[in-house]
């Protein structure tokens, strides 16, 4: 019963959290938002989503999302893809701070999890940018060093590099990156 009940929860919530990893966060990281609507962005983000995937009722989003997090931290706290389930639902609520303490803990359970570790340094590197030897560099270089065709990590190496004026490195990643999911929407904008 516990793992039906789990495996509900998780299904629920994925769909919801698929707007997230699917639309949501790499329009982010293609796009970040400039540093003069930051505080802008995080004080709309706490009001909530307008609008869930599927028509779901944000409130009933909240609730389910409550519901997991007790039930990782009562019952299941070994469970890394539960973690990364919270921590996706969390940016969805962009709940970024609860999202990152999710994501650190999915990552630390899963530490070959090369798409958990791609998910957290996006995260992260949404509210501190891509700089050289910043935390979410280093994450996207381990996920890269676990899978060389995940393909967030590699469209997150392609910014680096083009932050960095490393314009062939870009090139190279978001090539590679277009080569794994050459049908997604942001492939244009890479």
């Amino acid at each position: 019963m516990k793992a039906l009940w789990f495996g509900i929860m998780a299904f629920v919530l994925l769909l919801a959290a698929g707007g997230y990893a699917w639309k949501g966060s790499p329009s982010l990281a293609l796009n970040p938002v400039p540093a003069q609507t930051v505080a802008e962005a995080e004080a709309e983000a706490q009001q909530g989503p307008k609008e869930l995937p599927g028509g779901m009722d944000p409130a009933q989003f909240e609730q389910a999302v409550a519901g997991l997090r007790k039930r990782l931290e009562t019952e299941e706290r070994d469970n890394a893809e539960g973690w990364a389930v919270l921590a996706r639902s969390y940016m969805v609520l962009g709940r970024h701070d609860d999202a990152l303490t999710a994501f650190d803990r999915a990552t630390a359970l899963a530490p070959k999890d090369a798409g958990v570790i791609a998910d957290h340094a996006n995260v992260i590197a949404q509210r501190e940018g891509l700089s050289a030897g910043g935390r979410a560099v280093v994450l996207v270089d381990k996920a890269l060093s676990i899978d060389a065709r995940q393909p967030k990590a590699l469209a997150l190496a392609g910014i680096a590099a083009f932050e960095r004026q490393d314009y062939a490195n870009a090139i190279r990643r978001w090539e590679a990156a277009l080569e794994v999911m050459p049908d997604h929407p942001f492939a244009a904008q890479m």
